[in-house]
């Protein structure tokens, strides 16, 4: 049917009087609620759901601090001496080795960091400088408004 909500209103209520009463009341409470909200001055709107977050965060954050601080935490000194009971991975010439690879990888990043740098100087800034040059000296040798020594002929 091709009409306005509140014709078929009486309609509906009477297919189902229990939910359209049921839902009258939800939309009367979220009403009141929204208009009660809206009335109340700027700063309550917002300072509201502001407050509200911030003793959900500190509450979450006490049971979190309450949770950590029940279980018992190893000292120093234990782990210490847990450390020194596991019994070693790698062999000291592994350990020389992988060191020896890590220099030599350093190293090679490190010259193809500079070149790298090079080519981006030499093509982007020093390029760019020469090829400016080069353009205002042509323009200044073939303007007709200069002479030989390349000073102005003009009026100025």
């Amino acid at each position: 049917l091709d009409c306005a909500e509140e014709t078929l209103e009486p309609v509906k209520r009477l297919i189902n009087p229990v939910s359209a009463s049921r839902q009258d009341a939800e939309i009367h409470w979220w009403d009141a609620l929204r208009s009660a909200f809206s009335l109340a001055p700027f700063y309550v709107r917002y300072a509201i759901p502001v407050v509200a977050v911030a003793l959900l965060i500190g509450s979450v954050g006490r049971e979190i601090l309450m949770s950590e601080s029940s279980s018992p935490t190893p000292s120093v000194a234990s782990q210490a001496i847990a450390a020194s009971e596991i019994p070693p991975q790698y062999s000291q010439e592994e350990i020389l080795q992988a060191m020896a690879d890590l220099d030599l990888a350093l190293d090679y990043l490190e010259s193809v960091g500079e070149r790298t740098g090079i080519l981006v100087r030499d093509r982007f800034v020093l390029q760019q400088l020469e090829d400016s040059f080069n353009a205002s000296f042509r323009a200044r040798d073939g303007q007709p408004g200069f002479d030989q020594d390349g000073q102005s002929a003009g009026p100025i």
